[in-house]
């Protein structure tokens, strides 16, 4: 499937085409009425007028209806684009036929001495005119074709009849015509920007929607890519690491102090990059959505007092002092995946730690909010975010400034933490970051009791 243009010419032939079949559209309903008004007008007038001339009259006028039902019929069988000018042109001139019948009735005024009838022709005539401007403005060179035949000829007899009403009464026609011509243009032309800017709409949600398919292939391609490359890493990567760990274990080695030394980090940036390898692999299986969850009633104490018992060794290496704010056992259950909603605090606990300054601080704070959720801000007295790199951080592979300094990653792991409480029905969200108070981020979690109602 391709994108449409955006052309204007383009829009102008979609427009050219949808305006010709309301024409034709609204054509059954315009041949019905003229045949109606010409009947009651024949009926009207029979005991006025030579039956002769009356009888004439309607069988030229339905002759003319006949004209445009028979391009009605054609027209049905064939509205290709290429045979549009020949249909708007045929139209035109079954208007303009039809225009020309109706104005022929001032030939009875030329044999009727009553001004009551005089009076009810014009009535007939102006009401043909302005009751056609709602069916023929879609194209007012048609109007035009019928609405001049019809009131100009009879304003035109009036105007030279030497009688002062008459005279005012052929102005006020022509008052009236030039009225109906000028509100024909301008419907057309609201008309023609209405169903310019609809067409424009609909084309341009196309190709949103294309472009939002190719989106998709491409993050797909990226994530087949991604998972297969890092399945290709992982595999020699975990026997390097094993050879290094045994040379490493190995008391009977007869490697230098500089050769252990660069065993040593050959095993430290190994299992860096064994740990970024596994989580590209982790969000790319949460992005293709094959993560098994097991949503349950958890014990946010037990889970925060994990995951401080794990992250001691490194806060007193750095001394680091942790403080606790309502996180004791009286905290809610909460509906999440207990593992899952570990390894969240865990990586936003290992970010605290890493982009903290030695001597530092991490504040963990929980509290229930009016949604009946909990809130839980974790708090690092580290350098704080520039304002320009906080709406990146929850991008994949985004890491910010770090790139410039020794701490490891691949800038993916508050993403991750975004996708997993998104999929338990949390929320994670950057909440502020200056040099006074440090960088905080704010977890909401579901409690359970709020979740099983």
């Amino acid at each position: 499937m391709d994108a449409y243009p955006l052309n204007a010419s383009f829009y102008d032939d979609e427009i050219d085409a949808e305006e010709i079949r309301l024409l034709y559209r609204n054509m059954p309903t315009s041949l019905l009425a003229n045949l109606v008004t010409s009947a009651l007008v024949a009926i009207v007038l029979w005991g006025q007028i030579e039956h002769t001339y009356l009888l004439a009259w309607f069988v030229a006028l339905l002759a003319t209806l006949g004209v445009r039902y028979v391009f009605l019929t054609k027209y049905r069988n064939d509205e290709s684009a290429q045979s549009l000018p020949s249909w708007r042109s045929r139209f035109i001139l079954g208007a303009m036929l039809t225009g020309i019948a109706w104005g022929m009735t001032i030939l009875f005024l030329l044999t009727i001495d009553s001004n009551i009838y005089d009076m009810f022709i014009v009535i007939v005539l102006a009401g043909l005119a302005g009751g056609s401007a709602a069916s023929f403005f879609y194209v007012p060179r048609s109007y035009y074709a019928f609405a001049t035949p019809t009131l100009l000829p009879l304003s035109i007899v009036f105007m030279f009849s030497g009688q002062l009403p008459y005279i005012v009464t052929g102005i006020l026609l022509i008052v009236f015509y030039l009225f109906l011509i000028v509100n024909v243009k301008r419907s057309q032309r609201a008309f023609h920007s209405i169903l310019k800017l609809q067409y424009q709409n609909t084309h341009l949600i196309d190709n949103l929607t294309l472009a939002k398919d190719d989106a998709e292939q491409a993050s797909e391609a990226k994530s087949e890519f991604l998972s297969s490359m890092s399945h290709e890493f992982r595999t020699p990567l975990s026997v390097m690491l094993g050879h290094a760990q045994l040379l490493d274990q190995d008391s009977s080695s007869l490697l230098s102090e500089q050769q252990k030394s660069s065993v040593a980090r050959i095993i430290d940036n190994g299992w860096r990059l064994l740990k970024i390898v596994n989580k590209t692999l982790d969000l790319t299986e949460i992005n293709n959505g094959k993560l098994d969850l097991n949503i349950e009633p958890v014990d946010m104490h037990d889970v925060v007092d994990e995951c401080l018992q794990q992250i001691k060794a490194q806060v007193d290496k750095r001394n680091i002092r942790i403080s606790l704010e309502n996180a004791g056992k009286n905290l809610p259950l909460v509906s999440a995946d207990r593992h899952q909603l570990k390894r969240v605090l865990d990586a936003l606990l290992e970010n605290a730690i890493q982009y903290n300054v030695d001597g530092g601080s991490i504040n963990f704070s929980c509290q229930q909010n009016d949604e009946h959720r909990l809130c839980i801000h974790i708090t690092n007295s580290g350098e704080c975010i520039a304002a320009e790199d906080q709406e990146k951080l929850f991008q994949p592979f985004e890491r910010l400034g770090a790139t410039k300094s020794n701490i490891s990653g691949a800038g993916i792991g508050l993403v991750i933490c975004k996708r997993l409480l998104d999929i338990m029905d949390g929320n994670i969200a950057f909440e502020k970051s200056s040099p006074d108070e440090g960088t905080t981020f704010r977890i909401e979690l579901t409690i359970w009791e709020t979740a099983r109602k």
